[in-house]
């Protein structure tokens, strides 16, 4: 039986080890500052966020974030979808309704585009 103490020690290693071997999803999106980023036109949070998500996905070589980036605070509808639709079919999100997302961005839609990155960063876990 476990004394509190030894309870303790246990979950510390327990997550010293999640850390240091980096199973911690040390790179969360936040969802937040992305929507933010897209509805005030942040272009390094945008692209912060994005890299981390993008990153941590193992989608880098299908999707760039430079024009990702550039699409997003330019309002280039076509280049925007190229991208996005990259990243979606790369995790294998078939829930995320890309035109939705892409008028959520043109026209500033945040719930909209809330919803659909919440169901995109799902699909990564």
């Amino acid at each position: 039986m476990l004394t509190r103490i030894d309870y303790c020690i246990k979950v510390f290693f327990m997550a010293l080890f999640i850390g240091v071997c980096g199973l911690s999803d040390a790179k969360a999106v936040d969802l937040t500052r992305l929507t933010n980023s897209v509805m005030n036109g942040w272009r390094a949070d945008f692209q912060e966020e994005m890299g981390k998500l993008i990153g941590s996905s193992s989608c880098s070589s299908s999707v760039n974030v430079r024009n990702l980036t550039n699409s997003v605070m330019n309002k280039w509808r076509a280049d925007y979808q190229r991208e996005m639709g990259a990243l979606v079919d790369c995790l294998g999100c078939s829930r995320v309704d890309l035109s939705n997302l892409t008028n959520s961005v043109m026209n500033g839609w945040r719930a909209d585009f809330q919803r659909q990155m919440t169901i995109l960063v799902d699909c990564k876990k």
